[in-house]
């Protein structure tokens, strides 16, 4: 689910999907990383925002952190540098749906972008930036030309 939009698929039309293919009473489970890759709602662990795209098709949804709090587990911030996420550990989300609802008329796939640009058009722009700044920081280091140590990595703050 956080790389449907780089597919091509929005968010509304591939929960849109789920549902029309699941029967009156079924369910629709689904696990999901939180603060570790994927879109905008994924990166930044935006869970009232999957809430509301849940909403149209189930009036029963449940969300379970699953490994959080990690213990006994160390946690895991896979972007020390960036400020954002820099005290939230990364873990699993289960989503619990029963289709409950009829299903909502109006959806559409219109406007999907795919690659890279589905990437740019659905994450957060101060992440954007972060990653760009995190890939030339590489680069220079590869060719020796790096004011940071290998064990430092610069807090990024927009």
């Amino acid at each position: 689910m956080e790389h449907w939009a780089e597919f091509s698929c929005t968010l509304q039309w591939g929960l849109y999907q789920c549902f029309r293919a699941c029967k009156p009473g079924g369910y629709v489970l689904m696990n999901v990383p939180i603060h570790f890759h994927g879109t905008r709602p994924f990166m930044l662990g935006e869970l009232q925002t999957l809430q509301r795209l849940f909403a149209p098709f189930s009036d029963q949804v449940t969300f379970h952190k699953w490994g959080y709090p990690s213990d006994p587990l160390t946690k895991l911030f896979p972007y020390p540098g960036y400020s954002r996420l820099h005290d939230k550990p990364a873990y699993i989300l289960d989503i619990h749906a029963i289709k409950d609802r009829p299903l909502p008329n109006g959806y559409t796939n219109l406007g999907a972008a795919s690659g890279r640009l589905a990437k740019l058009l659905n994450s957060h722009p101060s992440y954007i930036t972060y990653r760009a700044f995190d890939k030339a920081k590489q680069f220079f280091a590869s060719i020796g030309l790096s004011s940071f140590h290998q064990d430092e990595t610069p807090e990024f703050k927009l």
